[in-house]
């Protein structure tokens, strides 16, 4: 009942919870993964150095879209 009495979720709400899937997503998918002979690439290997590229660089960009 305490669920229905706050209501909708509102604009803001919902660009923190976009905010925060993109950022998992991002962090997840930032290098590459090898499941067995599959291979998902990351995407940090579209930079020219992809060591620069960590997950505080994931956060500060996601913290600054807020």
């Amino acid at each position: 009942q305490q669920y229905r009495e706050l209501g909708p979720i509102s604009f803001e709400e919902r660009l923190i919870l976009i905010d925060f899937i993109l950022l998992a997503l991002l962090w997840l998918f930032r290098a590459d993964i090898q499941i067995g002979a599959f291979k998902i690439p990351g995407w940090s290997g579209l930079f020219t150095n992809p060591e620069f590229i960590n997950d505080g660089v994931v956060a500060m960009a996601m913290s600054i879209l807020l």
